[in-house]
């Protein structure tokens, strides 16, 4: 009696699972489907998000030391506030994906990387001008804008869990640590030897190429995202 129940179990199990791979396998398989073009535009945009943001993270101290005059109190109240402001958005987070799809969110909050990028390229074209202690305000509202950035990987990855295969979710969640770990290098190398006026106008114009290439990509495959991830989930 006992094996015939573990015996129904187990039927059952893999009966799931099979269906689940033909669920998984028809929806890869429509027309305009690309899966691997959607991975990757995932992974690009993990390593995005963590390249603007040390980059221009490295930039603000600097800005509020040396040009807007600032002291070491009101520099750690800037990363206090987006400490803070990155917190509440974090237990917000939920109440918003039961409003709007987690595609959606996650292309709002990749295209809200083009206003700290903004904020440093203006930095860098007023860099031999007086600046005044307002002006401290335009980096606290781009280390809020880019706090926000913090929410990518995981929308990110719970995206990536369902348009890849189940049997093979922990390879491709772990190749999103590699893409984080990607971003903070590559970053690190790019602002360490980028503080000053050209320098900072060039990085910006390049965070920009980068941020317009990643929300183009994005919005290219926003349809194919929502169409997999609904699939999935009936």
């Amino acid at each position: 009696m006992v094996c015939a129940e573990t015996s129904d179990k187990v039927t059952a199990v893999v009966e799931e699972d099979s269906e689940d791979d033909i669920r998984l396998s028809k929806s890869v398989a429509e027309p305009g489907c690309r899966p691997s073009s959607m991975v990757f535009c995932l992974y690009y945009l993990i390593c995005l998000s963590l390249f603007v943001y040390m980059v221009i993270s490295f930039y603000v101290p600097l800005l509020a030391k040396y040009h807007l005059g600032l002291g070491l109190t009101y520099v750690k109240l800037i990363y206090v506030n987006s400490s803070l402001f990155v917190s509440v958005l974090f237990f917000a987070t939920s109440l918003f994906l039961e409003k709007i799809s987690e595609n959606s969110f996650l292309f709002v909050t990749i295209f809200a990387q083009v206003i700290p990028i903004s904020i440093t390229f203006y930095f860098g074209l007023s860099w031999n001008n007086t600046m005044s202690v307002n002006e401290s305000y335009l980096l606290v509202c781009s280390m809020l804008f880019l706090s926000a950035q913090f929410l990518n990987t995981p929308i990110a990855s719970s995206v990536l869990s369902k348009i890849t295969p189940v049997k093979s979710a922990s390879f491709y969640q772990s190749l999103t640590y590699t893409a984080v770990h990607l971003g903070m290098c590559l970053s690190r190398l790019a602002a360490g030897a980028t503080f000053g006026k050209m320098a900072m106008i060039y990085t910006s114009a390049v965070l920009a190429f980068f941020w317009l290439f990643g929300i183009l990509w994005l919005g290219y495959e926003y349809r194919n995202f929502a169409r997999l991830v609904t699939n999935t989930e009936v």
